[in-house]
């Protein structure tokens, strides 16, 4: 049975942590899980890094630094229209005082 992404996307846009781990991966042009947990709680960092990667809208890239490896996290095409489009609605709301 195939998933209802599109839905998926919908529901998680209002959950926890949500916009704010997208805006600050694409401002950092890349991220690590510690960086989402300076924006919202252990668990909640997690879940939304599970969900994200499920729905496609960031991927992992593994980079070696020294003698260490190092998981990062970017947005995808479409993790970054997702972003903009969700950037646009908010700037909406606020031309009309709703945020």
């Amino acid at each position: 049975m195939k998933k209802d992404y599109d839905k998926e996307i919908i529901e998680m846009i209002g959950k926890r942590g949500f916009y704010p781990i997208l805006k600050m991966i694409k401002e950092n042009n890349k991220s690590i899980l510690s960086d989402m947990l300076n924006i919202v709680g252990h668990g909640t960092a997690l879940d939304r890094r599970e969900e994200l990667l499920e729905l496609g809208l960031i991927c992992v890239e593994r980079e070696k630094i020294g003698r260490r490896t190092y998981t990062f996290y970017k947005l995808t095409p479409k993790g970054e229209k997702v972003l903009e489009l969700l950037e646009e609605l908010i700037k909406i709301l606020k031309e009309e005082g709703r945020t």
